[in-house]
């Protein structure tokens, strides 16, 4: 998920942001969230602070056959 501030750039939304976001999703709510960014690390643990009725797979360039040099490391 991308935010748009009001120069028109983009920047990735906070982990915080991110949790605010998804937690009024209705419970069950099935959710993919694919980024192109190397968050695989940090993303990964929103799936487990929306709660136990959430069910979030966090995709990102890292996970998904990636090179690593793509990602900066």
């Amino acid at each position: 998920m991308r935010k748009t501030t009001g120069h028109a750039e983009r920047e990735f939304l906070s982990k915080a942001e991110m949790i605010a976001a998804l937690s009024i999703l209705p419970p069950n709510v099935r959710l993919l969230i694919a980024s192109e960014a190397c968050y695989s690390g940090s993303w990964a643990t929103i799936a487990p602070d929306l709660g136990a009725q959430r069910d979030v797979l966090i995709e990102t360039a890292a996970t998904v056959s990636e090179k690593r040099g793509a990602c900066g490391y």
